[in-house]
């Protein structure tokens, strides 16, 4: 098989595909997991495909063996007839709606998956194919994106958030890689949960910060208001969570996969939000990569430098000058900016 000629009626017939798709088969995972990072400019069929079939696996029925087998046949049967087939716009069964997703589609629908797929709610064949929108902040900036059920999230520097085009009617799901203050409106029937790496977040309606950048050694969540639910993608399917109220932080620590439960100064951790640069007992590294990320810039390194014990102090709306200046004080280096180079010497 050419996988690199494959079009959506490609995939619908492949059995490995549907037991991929369908039946979660650990077999054929490589194969289809690698196939999208070879083949980028076939994602539209692969999904559109995929749409196909976990729209007939939502419905509320096992999906068995004896329904792939007679989806083959069913598909191979009738292909060739499948251009000259027509919907009846008066079809009482809701045909006219899904005419209209259809042609949009492939005519792929027609033939081989029509019994099934036909029958599916309009709004379920929709949730399926939504698309996912990607904020991305670059290093130096921040920004305050409003969703649409009204929620505010606020995007730190060198962060990215992805959201939905459409939320689910009974989820409320985003991604986030950085870091971001949320602030959650409340709808007790849509939890709002937030995916960061291994770990996730739920809420019905509070406001918290969320710390996850793919460098970091841990992961942190504060709540300043409300209550979250924190969990890896393990302990939400287990029952074991971290429960948090305000002024409390979990602690995700990556190397041993064990969260850990204390306090925080709200005014310290969500500093960021009105222009404030906070440090703790941080040394050299950490305040290079803070910097590098708050002001878009670069360092380059010609002089070891040793703040002891440690850097505590904050800057609140200072230039990238002013803050390495303050530093110098404290650890005895000279600095030049040039650009977006900052030469420590």
């Amino acid at each position: 098989m050419n996988l690199q000629k494959y079009k959506t009626e490609d995939f619908l017939e492949d059995k490995s595909f549907i037991d991929y798709v369908l039946f979660n088969s650990t077999e054929e995972g490589d194969l289809w997991d690698n196939f999208q990072a070879n083949y980028p400019e076939k994602i539209k069929e692969f999904e559109t495909a995929k749409s196909i079939l976990l729209g007939l696996k939502s419905k509320e029925r096992e999906f068995s063996e004896n329904d792939l087998e007679e989806l083959l046949v069913d598909l191979k049967g009738r292909q060739s007839a499948s251009k000259s087939i027509q919907i009846s716009s008066t079809n009482q069964n809701g045909w006219f709606g899904i005419q209209k997703i259809a042609a949009s589609i492939v005519f792929i629908l027609l033939a081989g998956v029509s019994y099934w797929y036909f029958s599916l709610p309009v709004e379920q064949i929709q949730e399926t194919t939504i698309a996912i929108i990607e904020k991305i902040n670059p290093k130096g900036q921040n920004s305050t994106i409003k969703l649409k059920d009204g929620s505010v999230v606020r995007l730190n520097a060198e962060s990215i958030l992805r959201i939905p085009e459409q939320f689910k009617s009974d989820l409320r799901e985003v991604e986030l890689i950085g870091e971001a203050f949320f602030e959650v409106a409340k709808d007790s029937s849509r939890p709002f949960i937030i995916k960061t790496g291994n770990i996730k977040t739920k809420v019905l309606g509070t406001s918290f910060n969320i710390k996850s950048y793919p460098e970091d050694e841990n992961v942190k969540i504060a709540v300043v208001t409300g209550k979250v639910m924190v969990g890896n993608l393990d302990s939400l399917e287990t029952g074991e969570e971290v429960l948090l109220i305000p002024n409390q932080m979990a602690t995700y620590h990556k190397s041993t996969r064990l969260f850990e439960k204390g306090s925080f100064n709200p005014d310290d951790v969500i500093a960021w939000k009105k222009g404030v640069i906070y440090f703790h007992e941080a040394g050299f590294e950490e305040i290079k990569e803070v910097l590098e990320r708050w002001y878009g810039v670069e360092f380059r390194v010609k002089k070891q430098v040793d703040f002891g014990q440690g850097f505590t102090g904050r800057f609140e709306k200072e230039s990238l000058e002013t803050v390495l200046k303050g530093l110098s004080y404290a650890a005895d280096f000279d600095f030049s900016i040039e650009k977006d180079i900052v030469l420590i010497k």
